[in-house]
């Protein structure tokens, strides 16, 4: 893997701001600069947002369980526990159920959007798309 790639330098350098340093993840998510950019925008995004602490969480969560991503489900199921460890809506989205409240509804439904309308732009970009045997 290149990290010194033009690809990667812009948001690296952001990385480096934000954290001072670039994490193991980032390294890994290098082998796609979209991945990596769409991630790390949508931390910063989540992190200047009015979000409480818990929904930033919630939300992180419901991203690791729909990818199925286990490491970083486990990691953000974790942290969720030791905000809120009765939070009945932690367990369904780990279980990929709906969340009870509101709030948490309408918090993993918009994420849902954003993900599949990502994916779709990112498809719809190559050439080929919409094409037999596409």
């Amino acid at each position: 893997m290149n990290l010194e790639s033009q690809n990667h330098d812009p948001i690296f350098d952001e990385i480096v701001k934000d954290f001072g340093f670039i994490p193991n993840l980032a390294k890994e998510m290098a082998l796609s600069p979209a991945v990596l950019k769409f991630y790390f925008k949508g931390m910063k995004f989540l992190a200047d947002s009015v979000f409480t602490e818990k929904e930033i969480r919630l939300i992180r969560l419901h991203i690791a369980t729909y990818n199925d991503s286990k490491y970083c489900r486990s990691a953000h199921h974790f942290q969720l526990l030791q905000l809120d460890p009765k939070d009945p809506d932690i367990q369904r989205i780990l279980e990929k159920k709906e969340p009870q409240s509101d709030r948490a509804k309408a918090l993993t439904l918009t994420t849902r959007l954003l993900i599949v309308k990502k994916r779709l732009s990112h498809l719809q970009n190559h050439s080929g798309f919409g094409e037999p045997g596409h």
